[in-house]
């Protein structure tokens, strides 16, 4: 005895559609392929440019040396900013003002 099979969803049908399209689709991105080919070779060649540009900057200093640098200058900048926020908050309590209104009175950014 056979069973019949069972009729196709319309989503499977929908789905079954595109794939005569394929080739299409396929001869379409043959021809634009050496395009891209061409436009990522473009990139590294930029890429490579800049990273020469980069090194000739950086010399012989250590990179891991610089950030280490820059981390620790980070954090002197970020304790005196803090001890300044302070002392802003003091100032602004001590005449009845909102830090903010000390901003703008001192005229200093209200953001970072």
């Amino acid at each position: 005895m056979t069973i019949p099979a069972p009729a196709s969803p319309p989503s499977a049908t929908a789905a079954a559609e595109p794939a005569t399209t394929v080739p299409e689709l396929s001869a379409h991105t043959s021809s634009s392929s050496s395009t891209s080919k061409s436009t990522r070779q473009e990139k590294i060649r930029a890429l490579e440019k800049e990273l020469a540009q980069l090194r000739a900057q950086l010399g012989d200093r250590d990179p891991k040396e610089i950030n280490k640098n820059h981390i620790e200058l980070l954090h002197t900048y970020n304790e005196i900013k803090d001890g300044t926020q302070a002392l802003i908050g003091r100032y602004a309590a001590m005449n009845h003002k909102t830090v903010g209104q000390v901003h703008v009175e001192l005229n200093l950014p209200l953001t970072d």
